[in-house]
């Protein structure tokens, strides 16, 4: 008869099954391993900072499209356009960069007097009036398009184009060809620049599959063309092969663990109907780990999406653990009678594999937080499958033994594991401990460097140098953030900063910066450069002047001189609050009643010299989120590693209860020395500690526990007993050993030292029963 429990672990599966179902199409999968780390170690307005910043550009994407035939490219890039623009995960494609400061083109028109770069107003402030009239004449007759009404009543001095031009800087290599297509050239070759706004996020996978999609489609007519060339640079396109990748992975590990699973089951079992049951909790557990994590974060991170691919080789565990017993009882086997036995244990499992998993939220990483959540949600469904359902379909006896050759191999291999552990004597056991302590302290090495931890594809990199190195349009990580009481204040403060930043820019610290201050001058300057306009333009009579030389009519020129005499001052308050809305806002924010503005930088050269210059200026902050958190990586290293010993220390005490000091020390040394001897090999192998390797160490404790008191607990050395820790290990180290394949580093290291360390720990766990105390 089922139990009440039996019913609620059904209810319990099936619901997040079908949760699950309905969800994994919603996926949205994030491959920034920076989202990995927790935020609360810097400011509110950094968070803030960062957050815009990574939205402004997130949904940018930058192509450069060329062929040997320039004119062939630019008769077909129309048809380009127009097939992206049908997309709806496109927003906006248009050829050129876009320009940054479209918001304020009203605000430009009829405010010439208010609109002064430096250079404009020192050349008003120290040139005589009669050399203002020269150039000003000269450059007024020269000007491209002739002279026209408009530009003689709103900008006759060219100030404001100036300033504009100042304000919505284009990168000196970007050129015009007759036809206004914009283009660069690049190695001797010409490339068109086009421009993409996605209309979503690109962690999306929809927007994701939609884009690649759009791009083969939309670059079709180019394709055919001598010479044809495509560069791309942009998040999209690194988290469209990150995301490629992830699936990658998950499709090796997932599929390596399956294959693994399925010929030791043949092998063990002999039975082709155990393959459906066993994998049935495996994808009940991935598919709820996933939904879960997708409804608890908004997103998966790439990291947790592997690890739910390693999730089959533990998820079985219950599966063979119901096998096993239905095994072992032979004939005499009654489902009801298995389930009162394997209820305790496959619930002491979970609730111990869940408290494995949980111990990585102390590390206050939020990828392994996720991690946490998926896997433990994913074993609690794969249990709630196995007891909720293998009764019934599992009521009859298997039927069959163990075959001889299988008995055969298992009997060597333990006697002779059994053997070599029996020479593990104290003074043996002290020489290793000694050389592994002399061994790892000679290779020690640490690396907390967060750009050491993930590997771009190398194709993509090169573009994205390439595309930087001729345009400027991404700026560097390190930013300055300047902070203010007012709008106001705020302003005046980067219009204090623009003439170091300048002299920055000519000694090569950075190639370019953006900054509030260029697209939108303080209430004081706007006054400033308004009465310097009406001194030395309207009440000199150099106005005057240059209208009589160039022949405008009196009445013309007393309406044109009366319109500049009266420009309309902007409310930076109230334009700034309306600016501050818009997603590409450059840099300006406002948090707790205080005004931020961010300078971001182009092309940064001398980091040290602008964040030396930062300290001395009031209200300005030099931030490198990079180094922040590789600050952050090693404050967490070093946590982790007493999380590691505090956790041994807590296991001996717990164990002294039951099996006194020497009992304690013999079930926790097999985890100990299998984690010390993975270390020492992943030092050997170049690779330098990092906190992924910490966290791995964890894992290996807690597995590696587990066989230790399964053996320590087993009445005899029974073959019983070697297949349920062999088959364990075996289906452990098919999943969490594969993640060592991985090409993201930080996933590798965790992979490779789970490996080592549970191979050990299955070596070492009998030695937990040789007990003399």
């Amino acid at each position: 008869m089922l139990t009440p429990w039996v019913w609620c672990c059904r209810l319990l599966a099936t619901f997040m099954l079908l949760a699950g179902l309905w969800m994994l199409p919603r996926l949205e999968i994030n491959t920034d391993l920076l989202a990995l780390f927790p935020q609360q170690n810097h400011s509110a307005a950094e968070q803030q900072a960062e957050r815009q910043l990574s939205q402004s550009f997130a949904n940018q994407a930058l192509l450069l499209v060329g062929a040997d035939d320039n004119r062939a490219v630019v008769e077909r890039l129309p048809q380009v356009i127009t097939r992206l623009q049908d997309c709806p995960c496109i927003k906006t494609p248009q050829l050129g960069l876009g320009a940054e400061g479209d918001h304020f083109s009203d605000l430009y028109s009829d405010n010439a007097p208010i609109f002064l770069t430096d250079a404009w107003r020192q050349k008003l402030q120290n040139q005589s009036l009669e050399s203002l009239r020269r150039s000003t004449l000269r450059d007024v007759l020269t000007r491209p398009g002739g002279i026209n009404r408009d530009a003689l009543a709103n900008d006759p001095l060219q100030t404001l184009a100036a300033f504009k031009r100042r304000a919505l800087a284009a990168p000196e290599a970007l050129q015009i060809d007759g036809a206004g297509f914009p283009y660069i050239n690049l190695e001797q070759q010409k490339f068109y620049v086009l421009r993409i706004e996605l209309a979503a996020s690109p962690y999306s996978v929809a927007t994701q599959t939609q884009f690649a999609q759009v791009l083969a489609k939309a670059f079709a007519p180019l394709r055919d063309l001598s010479g044809y060339q495509r560069l791309d640079t942009g998040a999209i396109f690194y988290t469209l092969s990150g995301t490629a990748q992830a699936r990658a992975e998950v499709s090796t590990v997932g599929l390596g663990s399956a294959v693994g699973i399925v010929v030791l089951l043949l092998l063990v079992f002999r039975q082709l109907s155990v393959l459906p049951l066993a994998f049935a909790p495996i994808a009940a557990g991935v598919v709820a780990g996933l939904a879960m994590t997708q409804w608890v974060f908004g997103q998966v991170h790439i990291m947790a999406l592997v690890f739910g691919a390693a999730l089959v080789g533990v998820a079985i565990d219950y599966s063979l653990h119901f096998f096993s017993k239905r095994f072992a009882a032979g004939k005499r086997w009654r489902s009801d009678e298995g389930l009162r036995q394997l209820i305790a244990p496959l619930t002491l499992g979970v609730l111990s594999s869940g408290a494995g998993y949980l111990s990585f939220t102390a590390s206050g990483f939020p990828g392994f937080v996720q991690i946490a959540v998926l896997s433990g949600s994913g074993l609690v469904v794969a249990y709630a499958v196995v007891i909720g359902f293998y009764p019934k379909l599992l009521s009859r006896p298997a039927g069959f033994s163990l075959g001889p050759v299988l008995s055969k191999w298992i009997a060597q291999i333990s006697r002779l594991q059994l053997g070599l552990l029996s020479k593990l004597t104290a003074p043996a056991l002290t020489i290793v401990v000694v050389l592994l302590l002399g061994v790892g302290a000679s290779v020690w090495q640490v690396n907390d460097d967060i750009r050491q931890m993930q590997r771009a594809d190398p194709q993509l990199q090169a573009m994205d140098q390439r595309v930087r190195g001729a345009l400027a349009v991404q700026p560097a990580l390190p930013y300055l953030l300047v902070q203010a009481s007012s709008a106001e204040t705020l302003l005046q403060r980067l219009e204090a900063l623009q003439p170091q930043l300048d002299a920055g820019v000519q000694a090569g610290y950075m190639h370019s910066y953006r900054s509030l201050a260029k697209l939108l001058p303080s209430g004081e300057r706007q006054r400033r450069n308004a009465e310097i306009w009406q001194d030395r333009v309207i009440d000199s009579g150099l106005l005057a002047s240059m209208y009589e030389t160039l022949g405008v009519k009196s009445a013309a020129q007393s309406g044109f001189i009366a319109s500049l005499s009266s420009p309309v001052f902007i409310d930076v308050d109230a334009e700034l609050s309306r600016y501050a809305q818009l997603p590409s806002a450059p840099g300006y924010f406002v948090n707790r009643g205080k005004h931020y503005g961010v300078i971001s930088l182009y092309g940064l050269q001398d980091g040290a010299a602008l964040s030396a210059f930062a300290a001395t200026v009031p209200g300005v902050r030099w931030v490198d989120p990079v180094t922040r958190t590789n600050q952050l990586l090693r404050e967490y290293r070093e946590r982790a590693s007493v999380l590691l010993l505090g956790a041994y220390a807590v296991i001996l005490v717990l164990l002294w209860s039951r099996y006194g000091v020497r009992g304690a020390v013999r079930v926790v040394l097999p985890a100990a020395l299998a984690s010390g001897i993975a270390l020492t090999a992943v030092l050997f192998l170049g690779q330098a500690i990092s906190v992924f390797h910490i966290m791995a160490l964890l894992l290996v404790l807690g597995i590696g526990m587990d066989y230790a008191l399964f053996w320590r607990e087993s009445a005899a050395r029974s073959q019983a007993t070697f297949l349920a820790v062999g088959l364990s290990t075996a289906t452990t180290v098919l999943s969490f050993g594969l993640l060592s394949l991985s090409a993201t580093a930080a996933i590798h290291n965790f992979g490779l030292v789970v490996l080592v360390g549970i191979v050990l720990a299955f070596a070492l766990a009998p030695w937990a029963q040789k007990i003399r105390e």
